[in-house]
């Protein structure tokens, strides 16, 4: 487990579905520097429940509340739910069509625990949802065509992509609901190596981040015909630091696959 702002980045959750042939007894102790973890198990009423996608803590800040994505099959849609750990109590705050096993709705906290913001699909709209707490004065809100991946350790800023522009990062003030474009895509492509570089619709992914928000990290990815060329390894792309101050870039990486 990753160092995080929060107050438990050793605590171990699991969540147990109904249907899982995996009894809680047989699941190994945490060794090394986990052995002192605390094992949380989360009963759940779905059959697929989800923390959402790698990296999103599904802690609050004051450690007291879980976020997960409850998965209905037989709906297609999903659930957003936040668990009282104190009461052991859950509350719906959204929900959304679709099911993804891999990502969820990539369902985080926001503003210190004030809400969550989650994807979302609204008819044929598709966006991010914020959703406030339970208790708290946060004013719900969709953001239409706007994709949020990641959210600052503030917790004011999330980041993401225009769904109509999908070569173009935005980054969203969730005190404000102001929307801007700080990178895109196609701006790294003079940055990569010669012998990789070449006219395409370059896209992004895994953009992250730190915590003052005056780097980031992002990986920049070719479209499918051209990530793979006769007698070369697959060829996905590179990965940078991009300076979201002054728009410079540093290749950490290049060729990168998968």
């Amino acid at each position: 487990h990753r160092k995080s702002p929060y107050p438990r980045p050793c605590d171990v959750t699991l969540v147990h579905m109904p249907h899982s042939s995996t009894p809680p007894a047989s699941i190994s102790r945490p060794s090394g520097k986990l052995k002192s973890a605390r094992v949380t198990r989360i009963e759940t009423p779905y059959a697929h429940s989800l923390h959402a996608y790698q990296g999103l803590c599904p802690w609050n800040p004051a450690g007291t509340h879980l976020v997960y994505a409850g998965l209905d099959e037989e709906t297609k849609s999903t659930q957003i739910v936040i668990r009282d750990l104190s009461k052991g109590t859950d509350q719906v705050v959204g929900q959304t069509a679709g099911c993804d096993y891999h990502t969820a709705v990539y369902q985080q906290w926001i503003l210190d625990g004030m809400g969550v913001v989650y994807r979302d699909t609204r008819g044929e709209v598709k966006g991010s949802t914020i959703a406030p707490a339970p208790g708290s004065s946060l004013a719900p809100a969709f953001l239409p065509s706007l994709q949020i991946r990641a959210v600052a350790s503030s917790t004011r800023h999330g980041y993401g992509y225009s769904l109509d522009d999908p070569i173009s990062a935005m980054r969203a003030d969730f005190t404000t609901g102001e929307v801007e474009r700080y990178f895109h895509a196609e701006d790294a492509a003079p940055h990569l190596p010669e012998d990789i570089a070449e006219p395409c619709e370059y896209s992004f992914s895994h953009f992250v981040p730190n915590k003052d928000e005056s780097l980031a990290f992002i990986k920049v990815s070719k479209p499918e015909p051209h990530r793979k060329r006769p007698g070369q390894m697959d060829d996905w792309g590179a990965f940078f630091i991009y300076n979201l101050k002054n728009g410079g870039f540093l290749c950490l990486g290049d060729r990168i696959s998968g």
